[in-house]
């Protein structure tokens, strides 16, 4: 009994261990977009209001200093997103390579909100312009303005 005991607590104990391992990281990732580590060898990150685990390469593709319009808006089903507009310089060609890589190799692209992955979709064809959306439709109002409002004090200095 006391073997039983013994085992299933190390078990545990190993489990948590490796749960711990692949959901905290020491690095901390600035408000940005990256690109999804395509062989789950990034840096990990848990995905806001889930329990998806996703890894991410640890260069900002775009960073927060290129985000130069936040907008919230009604999308025709009725949830509300949240746009994200880049400066139409370096960024918005940055987004357009990224969106292209991303749809070509089938990764995903994610956005980091004060080192939180707040959104991570999948690529459905390259975007050929400076504006991405956070548009996750289990986000309510309230908390896409809590990120809006995030976004503008951390960009503002």
């Amino acid at each position: 009994m006391k073997f039983n005991t013994a085992l299933l607590t190390l078990i545990f104990v190993l489990n948590f261990v490796q749960s711990y391992s692949q959901n905290s990281d020491e690095t901390e990732l600035t408000t940005g977009w990256y690109f999804e580590s395509d062989n789950n060898d990034g840096i990990p990150r848990k995905m806001f209001k889930s329990e998806e685990t996703v890894f991410l390469k640890p260069e900002p593709i775009i960073e927060i200093k290129d985000f130069e319009k936040l907008e919230l808006y009604e999308g025709r089903d009725g949830f509300v997103g949240l746009s994200i507009q880049f400066d139409e310089g370096k960024a918005t060609e940055n987004w357009i390579n990224a969106t292209e890589r991303a749809y070509a190799a089938d990764i995903r692209l994610a956005l980091i909100i004060n080192d939180e992955l707040i959104y991570a979709p999948r690529v459905a064809s390259p975007v050929y312009a400076g504006i991405s959306a956070i548009n996750r439709e289990d986000l309510t109002k309230e908390e896409l303005m809590s990120f809006k409002n995030k976004l503008e004090k951390e960009k503002s200095p």
